[in-house]
Formats: C-alpha cells, structure tokens, sequence
C-alpha cells in the first residue's frame, strides 16, 4: 500500500495489462486500490493458463529491455569518447595549476634573478583566481575546486610565513635553541594548514571523502612491481610499518655517507633530553605536510584523473617542495618525489592517512634528531 500511495498521484494509464494472475495483482490492497482509481484506471487481467493472452505484454516488456541495452551502449560509449577528449584537457589543467602553486617558479625566479620579487605571488594567486572563478562559469567543479584548494594552500602558506617574519611572532621563540628555532617553523606550518583543512572539509562535506579519517590498514597493498610487492601479499597495516622502518633507516645511512660521517657526534648524550620535542616536532610537522602535499591533492583529484596520474601529480608536487632540502637540487627533488608517490599511494588504498603518516612521522624523527646534534643551538 505504500507504493499505492506513493503512485496515486502519479499520471496512470487508462489501461493496464498484467502478464499473469500473480498474487500481487490478485491481493486484496492491489483491488482495493484499483477500485478507489477506477474512475482514471482500468486493471485487465490475462486469462489463466492461456500464454496468447500475455504474449503483447512480454513482447512490450522485451522491447523494453533492448531499448535500454541500446541506451546503455550508447552513453557508455559517448562516456568513453568524452573520457579520452576530456583527461587530456584536465590532466593539462591539473599540471599548469600545480606546477604555478608550487615553488617552481620561485625556484626559476631565485636562480635566474637572486630573489623572489613580490609580483611573482601576486601573479601566481591573481591566475589561481581566476583559473578557480572560469572553472566555476564553465560549470567544471572538480577543476574549480582543485584550483581553489591550491589558491588557498598559496595565500595561508604565504600569510603564514608573512607572519613568522614579524616582531611579535620573533619575539614568542627563541631562535638560538633547538626548540624555539624548529618550534617557530613547524607551529607556523601547522597553522597554515588548519584554514586548509577547514576548506577541505567544506568542499567535500565528508572527513572521509577529504581522507581525513585513519583508513583502513587491513586492506592488501596493490602490486608494485619495482619493489617486489606481489598482489595480496601483505596488508597495508604492515607494510607501512615496514616501510616506516627502513626508509628512516635508509635517511640515516644517507646522513651518516653525506653529512656526519660515523664519528660520534659531540652531543649525542643530550639526545634523551631532547627526544620529547623531537617527538612532538616530527608529530606535527608530519601532519602538517600531508594536509598539504597529500590531502590537498588526493582528495579533489581522485574523481578527476586515474590513479597513476594522481599519484605522479602528487609526487611531482611533495619533491619540488623540497628543492631546497638535504640534499638540494635535483636529487633531493626526486628522492622526494618518489617517496611522496609512495606515501600518497599508500593514502589513495587505504582511504585515509594513517598509512602515509606513520612513514613520515618515523623519517621526520630521524631528520630533526640529525637536525638537533648537528645544529649550533644551546
């Protein structure tokens, strides 16, 4: 009877044929409601045990269904030939957004000019804009709000270190300690994100959606062949464990070959006394970054671009960040880079962050502990 009453409304046909005397048409709601729409609505039942009289009905029905099939094939393949039209035309968009809201340019700027002129940001948030409010006019929501995620990660990083460089924030840290100088940069970091993450949230209407939820570690990483990870083979709940380990046991040999050598540094005693803020350092920072390098990107580009493209846009982004790193240049951009897809693709398989962020966290305590017995701090 719900049904019934949901279609009393409805505009109904004069006459309706049934293609047999099932219990659904002989019920005594179905008669009684076909007795209250008489006056719009005549129910003819097919005579018992006499095929012929249902045979208009199953033909109407089967003509149906290859209506349908034909429906079918015709927007799949109209899908199919927009697909190959439009990946072009965003994964070109994607690249020019991502490569404007990156360093390179400033990258470009410094080397070739000695410095980064003002313009250069104003030029970078001004076609950030615009790009947003075209893709918004032109009815493309997944464009506009990638380019209005970058805009945002622009102008709250720039705010953000527009900030650091005032008296008021200078004179809340001490530079000339190891916590105050890192503290300083980190917390900056930190609250250019939270904007970020706001947005996130409001575009996406969903923690989940936005990857903002820890994911689900139990499922079984995809197959990469280059590190010998077959199908099904191990859970992403290990792997990153796994990988945690010996990618922070990888940046400390790197340290040991390229910055300390193995000599015992001089302060290698005070380390105990400094763990805490290592800790909460690396903690912080390693959220920080993967709001902006993996949340940023993953979560408006899932729907836009196939996986590997994702994961290259994202690598592409997390390495040029760190042009000026150790080590700097090239090197330190595809080191980065590679280690930024992996990270992003261990987000994209599991639905959240925790995957990515348990890898980032155990190379960024490697990282400031290096920081802190290398480091002229008292």
């Amino acid at each position: 009877m719900k049904e019934a009453e949901r279609l009393s409304g409805a505009s109904l046909p004069e006459v309706v044929r049934v293609s047999d005397n099932g219990p659904q048409f002989a019920s005594k709601h179905f008669r009684q409601w076909v007795k209250e729409a008489e006056l719009r609505f005549h129910h003819i039942q097919a005579r018992a045990h006499h095929p012929q009289s249902s045979g208009m009905v199953e033909g109407y029905h089967q003509s149906l269904k290859y209506e349908e099939q034909d429906i079918s094939i015709s927007v799949a393949n109209r899908l199919c030939m927009l697909n190959k039209r439009g990946l072009i035309f965003v994964l070109a968009h994607v690249i020019t957004l991502t490569a404007l809201a990156s360093i390179l340019p400033d990258v470009i700027a410094r080397e070739v000019l000695g410095l980064v002129p003002v313009w250069l940001t104003v030029g970078k948030v001004a076609v950030l804009l615009a790009a947003s409010l075209w893709y918004i006019g032109t009815n493309r929501p997944g464009l506009a709000r990638y380019a209005a995620i970058l805009l945002a990660m622009l102008v709250f990083s720039h705010g953000a270190a527009y900030a650091g460089q005032t008296a008021t924030w200078r004179g809340l840290f001490d530079s000339q300690t190891f916590a105050g100088y890192f503290g300083s940069a980190v917390l900056l970091k930190f609250c250019s994100t939270l904007p970020l993450v706001a947005l996130l949230l409001y575009l996406f209407r969903s923690r989940r959606r936005a990857y903002l939820v820890f994911g689900n570690l139990s499922v079984k990483a995809e197959p990469i062949n280059w590190l010998r990870i077959g199908a099904d083979s191990i859970t992403w709940r290990r792997l990153a464990v796994l990988s945690a380990f010996a990618i922070s046991g990888g940046t400390l040999l790197l340290t040991l070959l390229t910055v300390t050598g193995f000599a015992r540094p001089e302060r290698l005693g005070e380390l105990p006394d400094y763990l805490p803020v290592i800790l909460l350092l690396a903690l912080v920072n390693s959220l920080s970054e993967g709001f902006m390098f993996r949340n940023a990107i993953l979560a408006p580009l899932c729907n836009l671009l196939p996986k590997e493209q994702v994961l290259l846009v994202a690598a592409a982004f997390f390495g040029m960040a760190h042009f000026y790193g150790a080590p700097s240049g090239v090197v330190g951009v595809l080191m980065s880079a590679v280690l930024g897809w992996y990270m992003t693709r261990s987000m994209y398989e599991t639905g959240g962050l925790l995957a990515p962020w348990i890898i980032h966290f155990m190379q960024d305590v490697v990282i400031f502990t290096t920081l802190m017995l290398l480091g002229q701090f008292i």
